[in-house]
C-alpha cells in the first residue's frame, strides 16, 4: 500500500472518497483511494496491490 497525504483535513469537514479498481486480474488486484475535501482540494491518495492467490483448477 501506498499513501499520499497532500493537505489535512479537520474533525467537522466532510469529506468525499472514491475508490477504483484498476486491476482484477486472476492472481492480483490493484486498487486506488483518493480522499477530496467538499472543495475539491485533494486530502490524500493511496494505491493497493493485492495478491489474490492462485485459482484451483479442480
Amino acid at each position: 500500500m501506498n499513501i499520499s497525504y497532500l493537505d489535512a483535513a479537520f474533525s467537522d469537514e466532510e469529506i468525499d472518497i472514491e475508490a477504483k479498481v484498476l486491476r482484477a486480474g486472476k492472481a492480483v488486484g490493484v486498487a486506488t483511494v483518493e480522499l477530496k475535501k467538499k472543495s475539491g482540494k485533494i486530502i490524500a491518495q493511496a494505491r493497493y496491490s493485492k495478491y489474490l492467490g492462485a485459482s484451483s483448477k479442480l
